[in-house]
């Protein structure tokens, strides 16, 4: 029997204007009857309640029950992580040993087409469960696992999602519970919407309302009114959106061990909550509590919570609390002193994380649990450190925004944040005084005083835990399913509903605040797909205004798609996936003459529709390392490279840097940085940290990394440089018939005056000789080949050249200029 305090109805929600689908928390065995089931207000009689298939339960709760069948159900096209379906696939739970299911038969999912779509299936007799239930006197957990050992993640919102005593999430096989209980409820046509509709569960009984939220409505939420804490004529002002929520408070402190204060909030706009304390609370930490109805899947309210104010300025820790700080009270930079970064065309890129660049370099301060802002800071002000003696002129830092890190010493990536506005707290001297503001601006001046801009990488796609906003407003700040499942394209357990138009005001006036407080240079987006090519457009907009000059730069792709081909109208230059792979290919041979063209081309036409519109790269913070992923050594371990691992790191450095675009480097890559082959080093500070060592052996590459960086940024390089894309006749391309090997003539047609440029390339194990007729090759300078750039010329061992061809050893490359001297 349903307990009666509990009601009939477990959750309700509208799939469309039109449909409604409620889920009851029992089976509906009746196939004379409808559920007694009502539209309110008022008792309105639903057009039609039919009853939903098995599937869409199953498709829920990753389960449905079919007579004596309990049959376990995936469907691929909901899960993120799509790969992981390529292996085997098993029922894993307290019923079968969990992990000892794998490589067990018995338990693997196979293929099954139903109602013409295929999902992953298992059939169990249900006999089986009830005796474990029987015997264990426990309630029946389960999840899915592959045969690699990736437990794949629950749906947070699966009304059959439980939690163990370690936390972890996993399902519940409810064997009363077989899909027999999942309706559609149809409204008329001519059904007008107050958004205060509900279903209503009345068999003479027991009369029971369950508010159906009118979250197609929702998302016209918004505000023009100032949010955050802020400080106006000694009256402190906390405002904050939440606009489904029946009571916010707010708590505010001078310290941890200080007496804490609370205010009840008052709504002062539909969405917006506000509360005045007639003191200056600068200095003072704060948080909030919320309340609402969680009468639906699409809320998530927990008064007990303390949440981080979504616009705290300066956060403790991933948890809070926020630190209040008055903005009015720094000095600003005057525009005269902003930084000018370089034209797009002219940059030369290299990602890098703060800790890994500090940890070894001399400049850690050990008696911190961590790399800190300022350690970075002295870092920078050598002249003689790494960073400044590559001839570089931007850095992109992975993610400074407060991540989920847990404790300061913990090593992180960064890439799930939980506030937008505040820096990292870890690597701040006094987090619970907010001093990560003034050190990371030190950071920022510090690398502008080197020549530096600084680019800093966002995470707008998904959010770490906890995630703050989930309980002011799930719906609102994040996409869910049809059954209110949490999306995740991101692969990291959620997708943030950035169209939202309080999500997207929370983008752009974080991201203005980076710029205005901090002085940053520009932004790479993580999964900017996930963002939405229209929210892009809005960020774009509202940053040029404020800085024309910001350097705004996409990763185009997510788990469901890529978005490169809709970016070419806009103002973001994206990272070139197409153009990494191929050179992993090419440098051993694989590649073909087509593709070879069209890279050092700028990948003009679907990807970029201006040079600079295309980052090239070959390695970055995900996936394996560069040399690990090329070298022939085995298990993808370059740490220690064989000679043609460094041939071919070299063919690959000459070519990236010859290519029309964006050249981006990893940190330590021009020192031939291993990871031992791992793929994935996101929380491995040990493995990621660099180790300066290799830069003094490896400095043959290392060299010519600097040499290829400076030819490119010298005079000779304003023939690869370009703002646009030239004629046709500009670059010219010699092969040979078998091979992927080429020559490109750079100005050819001279219509940028008489230099011209040409780089020779052969990635195979033979000597090739390439033709190129009328073209009176003999009277260009050699000044670069695969081990050596000297701008002057090469004096010695030159690579065979006549009137009409050059001859390129093995594993070779070739750079001659011809024309003005410089």
């Amino acid at each position: 029997m349903t307990d009666k305090a509990k009601g009939q109805i477990q959750t309700a929600y509208w799939e469309t204007e039109r449909r409604a689908v409620v889920l009851l928390r029992e089976d509906w065995t009746s196939r004379i009857q409808l559920p007694p089931l009502f539209i309110g207000p008022g008792h309105k009689v639903f057009e039609n309640i039919e009853g939903a298939p098995l599937t869409e339960y199953g498709r829920m709760a990753h389960y449905y029950i079919r007579r004596d069948t309990v049959t376990f159900l995936l469907d691929p096209e909901d899960e993120p992580k799509r790969e992981l379906f390529d292996q085997p696939v098993y029922v894993a739970g307290n019923f079968n040993g969990w992990e000892k299911a794998i490589g067990n038969h018995d338990w693997i999912l196979s293929p099954e087409a139903i109602h013409g779509k295929t999902f992953l299936t298992l059939h169990i007799p249900r006999l089986r469960f009830r005796t474990y239930e029987e015997k264990k006197h426990k309630k029946i957990s389960f999840k899915f696992v592959t045969q690699s050992g990736d437990w794949l993640p629950v749906s947070l919102s699966s009304p059959n999602l439980v939690y163990d005593t370690e936390g972890h999430g996993n399902y519940e096989l409810r064997l009363k519970q077989t899909g027999k209980h999942l309706f559609y409820c149809y409204l008329s046509a001519d059904h007008k919407h107050t958004g205060k509709e509900a279903v209503i569960w009345d068999d003479g009984r027991l009369n029971e309302s369950h508010p159906l939220p009118a979250t197609f409505k929702l998302l016209d939420a918004k505000t023009e009114l100032r949010l955050g804490v802020f400080i106006e004529s000694d009256e402190t002002v906390f405002r904050i959106f939440s606009p489904r929520a029946t009571r916010v408070d707010v708590r505010y402190y001078q310290g941890f061990d200080s007496p804490k204060e609370s205010k009840r909030l008052k709504r002062i706009e539909n969405s917006v909550w506000e509360a005045r304390v007639p003191r200056d609370l600068d200095g003072y930490l704060y948080d909030y509590r919320v309340y609402g109805r969680n009468v639906d899947g699409t809320r998530h309210f927990d008064s007990s919570m303390p949440i981080l104010d979504p616009y705290a300025l300066a956060s403790v820790s991933h948890r809070g609390p926020g630190v209040i700080r008055d903005l009015a009270a720094l000095p600003w930079p005057r525009e005269e002193e902003r930084f000018q970064p370089p034209d797009w065309h002219d940059l030369v890129i290299m990602e890098c994380h703060l800790a890994d660049l500090v940890e070894r370099s001399g400049y850690r301060d050990t008696d911190a649990p961590a790399p800190r802002y300022l350690d970075f800071v002295h870092y920078l002000r050598d002249e003689f450190c790494y960073l400044r003696t590559l001839g570089l002129n931007a850095i992109e830092l992975q993610p400074m925004q407060q991540s989920d890190k847990r404790e300061p010493a913990e090593y992180h990536w960064g890439y799930m944040t939980t506030n937008f506005f505040s820096p990292e707290s870890s690597y701040a001297r006094e987090p619970e005084s907010g001093s990560q503001i003034e050190e990371f601006r030190e950071v920022v001046k510090a690398a502008h005083d080197a020549g530096l801009a600084v680019i800093i990488d966002v995470v707008y796609n998904h959010v770490g835990e906890p995630a703050h906003l989930l309980f002011l407003d799930k719906y609102y700040y994040f996409e869910l399913d049809q059954y209110h499942n949490l999306l995740n394209w991101s692969g990291c357990g959620n997708d943030f509903r950035a169209s939202a138009p309080m999500a997207k005001r929370l983008i752009i006036d974080s991201l203005l605040h980076w710029v205005r407080l901090f002085d940053v240079d520009g932004f790479r987006f993580d999964l900017a797909e996930l963002i939405g090519v229209q929210v892009l457009k809005d960020i774009e907009v509202a940053l040029k205004a404020e800085k024309p000059s910001l350097i705004l730069i996409a990763e185009p792709w997510s788990f469901r798609g890529h978005i490169s081909d809709q970016l070419r109208e806009t103002a973001y230059t994206s990272w070139n996936d197409g153009y990494r792979n191929f050179m992993r290919d090419y440098v051993r041979g694989n590649g073909n003459q087509d593709a070879i063209k069209y890279f050092l081309a700028g990948s003009p036409g679907s990807f970029a529709s201006w040079p600079a519109q295309t980052v090239n790269y070959t390695e970055s913070h995900d996936d394996r390392t560069w040399i690990d992923m090329i070298t022939e050594r085995p298990e993808h371990n370059g740490h220690d490279p064989l000679e043609v691992d460094c041939r071919r790191t070299h063919l690959m450095f000459a070519t990236l840097m010859m290519s029309y675009g964006i050249p981006m480097l990893s940190q330590g890559q021009d020192f031939l940085r291993s990871k031992h082959g791992i793929t994935n080093s996101y929380q491995m500070g040990d493995i990621n940290a660099l180790d300066y060592a290799r830069l003094l052996y490896y400095t043959h590459t290392h060299g010519y990394v600097v040499g290829l960086i400076g030819f490119r940024q010298g005079p000779w390089g304003e023939l690869l440089r370009l703002s646009a894309f030239p004629d046709d006749g500009f670059l010219q391309f010699f092969t040979a018939d078998g091979y992927s090997s080429l020559l490109t003539l750079y100005n050819a047609d001279k219509s940028k005056g008489s230099r011209q440029i040409l780089f020779g390339l052969n990635p195979h194990h033979d000597t090739v000789r390439i033709e190129a007729e009328g073209i009176a090759l003999s009277t260009f300078q050699q000044i670069a080949d695969t081990e050596r750039i000297a701008p002057e010329g090469l004096g010695s061992a030159l690579i065979p050249i006549t009137s009409n061809a050059v001859t390129l050893p093995p594993l070779s490359c070739g750079i001659w200029v011809r024309g003005e001297s410089f």
